[in-house]
């Protein structure tokens, strides 16, 4: 096995640590975690804090990473290698959509479709956003939650399905899961008076998923779009994403930003002591592209799960815009004001680098900040207009939060709250709210992929 070797590139700042293909074990050791530990003593934020006492014989490298991250990172995790291709590619076995349930606001315990992939098994069966799942293998969802086993029905291969439309009619059907193709965006479309009174030019609309570098094209081929119908307000519904990777991000800003931006810093990186040579190199400047708007504000649709790169996005481009300017709808962010690079273990050689991976590591590497100096707060970015998550409503001018912000462009203020409930939720309740992607440990991703053929 090569000696693990921490070493800085040159051309972009990045970090690369050195191991062989062989996964050979010394001294009882799993080479996996001496990786982790040279790793996390030197490039992560926080080496000097990391958990020195956690024996290193025989461990987990789940456990024993999760065991040396420092006691207040909430954001480090760490992936096998399957894990991480489906995230990147976007393909993977699933019914093909996301589950939540309106309990903040509107006290309602169903469960409900917050999107759909095109495609998948349910969408070809015509569920939509707003749709309510009230039973899964012939017992009620209420049930299958207080005896701890929604989950355990919901991941099996096949299942019974009853959902309630938005018209509240029943629908029931079998269904299983398939490889699914998932794209970076949910939705895009294009408002104009015709859709929505008052408007005095079209508005884009853009429901971005994820920050995905092998899904550029969503970006580019929507604001071409949006270019050619003449947008004049963008509302970007990021109230889902968790965000990704950097080079994403950096191409969404530099289609939103104003042309004062041009050249300017849309993110600055700070590394721990060690690594603060890399500083200088870990500025993201904005370069607009061809097809960049004229925009004088942005709207911003956000939740607790737009995470990451989501909020490098409002906070970076806050010194361009102005706060006044970009008017943030939806309720507080994740609050991630950090970023990662991403490390394979073991590395392949120079021109395939992940191509011997297991495991993937995502520790927290740097911190970033606008141009002004201003981080992310860890509790996340307060919304200007406070409006809980409309999941009554499939995705179009009815969603409240979309309809929101078209009523501002339109008139120049919010229309009142919704009363609560919108809809009567079902008698049947249980205090127990089933887990998504948010609540997973490590949610929530800003990292920047390492060239390593540019060592």
């Amino acid at each position: 096995m090569k000696k693990i070797i921490i070493a800085t590139m040159v051309s972009a700042g990045a970090v690369i640590l050195l191991i062989s293909c062989n996964k050979n074990r010394e001294d009882g050791i799993q080479p996996s975690v001496k990786f982790a530990y040279s790793m996390m003593s030197s490039i992560y934020y926080w080496a000097d804090s990391i958990t020195e006492n956690v024996p290193m014989t025989e461990q987990d490298i789940f456990k024993y990473y999760n065991q040396i991250l420092y006691s207040k990172d909430r954001w480090s995790w760490m992936c096998t290698y399957e894990d991480w291709m489906e995230s990147e590619t976007g393909i993977y076995a699933s019914y093909g959509v996301s589950l939540s349930q309106p309990i903040e606001y509107y006290n309602d315990y169903d469960i409900k479709v917050r999107y759909v992939i095109p495609d998948s098994p349910l969408a070809k069966h015509g569920v939509t956003r707003g749709w309510t799942l009230t039973h899964l293998g012939g017992t009620h969802v209420m049930d299958l939650l207080r005896a701890d086993k929604f989950q355990t029905q919901y991941g099996q291969i096949s299942n019974t399905f009853t959902f309630k439309d938005l018209k509240g009619v029943s629908h029931t059907f079998d269904a299983s899961m398939e490889v699914v193709r998932s794209r970076s965006y949910i939705t895009k479309k294009i408002f104009t008076a015709e859709d929505f009174s008052g408007l005095p030019r079209p508005v884009g609309y853009f429901n971005y998923l994820s920050f995905n570098a092998n899904m550029l094209e969503d970006i580019t081929s929507t604001f071409a779009e949006f270019s050619v119908a003449g947008v004049g307000d963008v509302i970007l519904d990021l109230r889902y994403n968790g965000g990704g990777n950097n080079k994403a991000a950096s191409l969404l800003a530099n289609y939103l930003a104003p042309a004062s931006a041009q050249g300017q810093i849309l993110a600055r990186r700070r590394h721990n002591d060690r690594y603060s040579s890399m500083d200088a190199n870990g500025q993201v400047l904005i370069q607009r592209e061809k097809e960049a708007l004229d925009l004088s504000r942005l709207f911003v649709i956000s939740g607790f799960g737009s995470a990451s790169a989501s909020e490098l996005i409002i906070n970076g481009l806050k010194p361009f815009f102005g706060e006044a300017n970009i008017i943030q709808v939806g309720d507080t962010t994740y609050g991630k004001p950090n970023g990662m690079y991403v490390f394979p273990f073991p590395e392949g050689p120079d021109d395939d680098y992940y191509s011997c991976a297991e495991y993937i590591f995502y520790p927290i590497c740097f911190f970033t900040s606008n141009q002004d100096g201003e981080q992310i707060p860890v509790t996340g970015i307060l919304p200007t207009h406070y409006r809980a998550d409309d999941l009554y409503h499939d995705w179009g001018v009815d969603e409240d939060l979309t309809f929101a912000c078209l009523q501002y462009i339109a008139t120049g203020g919010f229309p009142k709250k919704p009363a609560v409930p919108m809809y009567a939720p079902t008698k049947t309740q249980v205090q127990i709210k089933i887990p998504t992607d948010e609540d997973v440990p490590g949610y929530g991703r800003d990292y920047v992929y390492m060239d390593k053929s540019a060592n």
